[in-house]
């Protein structure tokens, strides 16, 4: 069995699959699972991707920068593919999902597709003449033909329960990869983000489009006395919304307290994490929050809303979940600048227990129990058609 995960770009400005599904990768080759990335991307910083010490292959895109067509992919699959591969997409909406649906009905493979958050509202309104067109073309075959579904949540389980029919629905979180982790001291830290070292700080990090919420922390914390500077690390994608988070600072006269940081490569992200006492993700919607999954991993206790699916942050007390409105995301800021330090220390101990569960062996024996169902399944077609 091959196993060959097909992502839009492994870029880390992509956001998340570009840190999950290497993740993946690497701990299924750590346990003999033949495995290989194919990616699309124009001029991609392939440094982090070297980290991982995986095999990957990136075809450069033809047209479309959202359809994104690649021959080089589509020839690599008609001649790479045969009874012993299966084939992982992660995106739906464009051609790094199409063509590889295509090659998989072609040759009759068998195929897993992970929604990564793709169907909730926030996104299906996000180009929604586009989507509507891909879905009525092949998205909704595409997710109801698949020989396994695979999310990372309760909640994308429900949704994709109620939009799809198909009852091979696995819900396997993404892997906690300590091995992007890197130690660093405070002193190290803060002289790589060239930032103050006597200063207190919380962060955040994403790529900094309105969905993902950095305005809600700068509201939050001009409406409370916190002596707090905010970290935004994350690619400056939308030039109107870095303006309006630029004029929302100067308006609550906390400009100074507000540093932006750009895109950040795992070391860099190491010393962000070792800087920040609280790690804050507002997002209005997210199917799992990889990089929430990243502070736990260097123990940095986050603050996050119900908009993402970690609860288990009240329950092993390593941060705050709340609702997503001013008074709640306020309210949370400020129980965590009063927090004191004994309690402070104890949660960063109350996370190992909580990110050891997204490491290890027990989530790749969940990843392999999908690949072996849906494969042994393909074979015993296969044996019975002949």
């Amino acid at each position: 069995m091959n196993i060959i995960l097909i992502v839009q770009s492994l870029d880390p400005i992509y956001g998340g699959p570009a840190t999950s599904v290497p993740s993946l990768a690497r701990g299924l080759l750590s346990t003999n699972v033949q495995t290989l990335i194919l990616s699309l991307g124009n001029d991609v910083d392939e440094s982090s991707i070297i980290n991982y010490k995986i095999k990957y292959k990136i075809f450069k895109i033809q047209f479309g920068k959202k359809l994104q067509f690649s021959t080089g992919l589509l020839l690599y699959l008609l001649k790479n593919t045969n009874s012993n591969s299966v084939l992982h997409f992660n995106e739906i909406w464009n051609f790094s999902a199409l063509i590889p649906y295509v090659i998989a009905k072609y040759k009759k493979i068998p195929y897993v597709v992970s929604t990564r958050g793709v169907l909730s509202d926030a996104c299906l309104q996000s180009s929604s003449l586009r989507k509507k067109i891909a879905n009525v073309l092949f998205v909704r075959r595409m997710l109801t033909g698949a020989n396994a579904i695979h999310v990372t949540s309760e909640d994308e389980l429900s949704r994709v329960k109620q939009l799809i029919n198909n009852n091979n629905v696995y819900n396997i979180p993404n892997i906690a990869d300590t091995n992007s982790v890197y130690k660093v001291t405070r002193d190290e830290a803060t002289k790589e983000l060239c930032i103050d070292g006597d200063k207190r700080y919380i962060s955040t990090m994403a790529r900094q489009i309105q969905h993902k919420g950095s305005h809600k922390i700068i509201k939050a914390m001009a409406h409370r006395d916190c002596d707090w500077t905010l970290l935004i690390g994350g690619p400056l994608v939308d030039d109107k919304y870095y303006e309006y988070l630029l004029l929302l600072a100067k308006k609550y006269n906390i400009s100074d307290k507000v540093i932006f940081l750009d895109q950040l490569d795992n070391y860099k992200k190491s010393c962000l994490f070792k800087v920040s006492e609280y790690f804050v993700l507002l997002s209005d919607s997210e199917n799992f929050g990889m990089v929430i999954l990243e502070s736990l991993m260097h123990s940095t206790p986050v603050i996050t809303t119900k908009n993402t699916p970690w609860k288990q942050l009240v329950k092993c007390k390593a941060g705050w979940w709340v609702d997503d409105n001013d008074k709640s995301i306020s309210n949370a800021i400020v129980d965590a600048y009063q927090t004191n330090n004994i309690m402070h220390h104890n949660m960063k101990k109350n996370i190992h227990l909580l990110y050891e569960k997204y490491s290890g062996k027990s989530i790749l024996k969940k990843y392999k129990k999908m690949y072996n169902s849906i494969y042994s399944n393909y074979q015993k077609n296969i044996g019975e058609s002949e």
